[in-house]
């Protein structure tokens, strides 16, 4: 069980990683918390757009372990997104995965929370991740995982800064998780090229726009997230 202090750590990890986000450094960090990562990452080929959809859509445990054969071992959707056919974030979307990192399987449960930078133009991923097994032992219990990402200059590919922020308790079980996990989430962000820009043309462009009717998509370099019925 989740005990209140646990519960007022995890309400601050939002605002702490706020403040790494703007450079605020570690020295803000609550007690327990000793992981922070940062680190930028380019994907070429792929839209925001279709990130946004993406986290709306892994859904199923075969594209939860194609995405990463040689990482990704099991999911289950716990509670599904509210609509997956939205290029909305469905904040309260609930998966248990396991991936085999550094030596160890790491089950952990994964929330898609409410995104915080919801200005024009942002893009943003907010996800708690709670690691099984080290509930009772670990205050806080959750890390956090924030992606803010846009279009490159070029509009050939999307610029994404990723902030990872951890509880001790994960580097006790989990010896060198935060260099594990920042090759492997590098890894699943780069493998998306290899697989979405399609995924998403066949899935989301061709069949769920299609279902709607005659529409009108407005493009810039990418897909745009307004759909204008014409």
């Amino acid at each position: 069980m989740t005990t209140r202090s646990n519960k007022a750590a995890k309400h601050t990890a939002p605002l702490v990683l706020m403040s790494l986000i703007l450079g605020t450094a570690e020295a803000s960090l609550p007690d327990g918390y000793k992981i922070a990562v940062e680190f930028d990452q380019h994907i070429e080929g792929v839209a925001p757009e279709m990130l946004d959809w993406w986290w709306n859509n892994i859904r199923t445990e075969q594209r939860f372990i194609d995405w990463n054969p040689e990482q990704h071992i099991a999911f289950e959707l716990v509670e599904p997104p509210a609509n997956p056919d939205s290029l909305d974030l469905a904040v309260g979307t609930v998966q248990n995965i396991s991936e085999y990192l550094g030596g160890f399987t790491i089950d952990t449960q994964v929330t898609w929370a409410e995104p915080y930078n919801t200005g024009a133009g942002d893009y943003q991923l907010v996800a708690e991740i709670e690691f099984q097994r080290l509930q009772d032992i670990s205050i806080p219990g959750n890390g956090w995982l924030v992606y803010d990402y846009q279009p490159d200059e070029d509009l050939t590919g999307t610029d994404v800064h990723a902030t990872l922020l951890l509880p001790e308790v994960a580097s006790i079980a989990f010896p060198g998780i935060k260099n594990t996990l920042t090759e492997h989430l590098r890894s699943d962000l780069t493998r998306t090229s290899e697989f979405l820009p399609d995924l998403f043309q066949q899935e989301f462009i061709e069949t769920e726009l299609e279902s709607r009717g005659t529409y009108r998509v407005e493009k810039n370099g990418f897909w745009l997230r307004t759909v204008i019925d014409s």
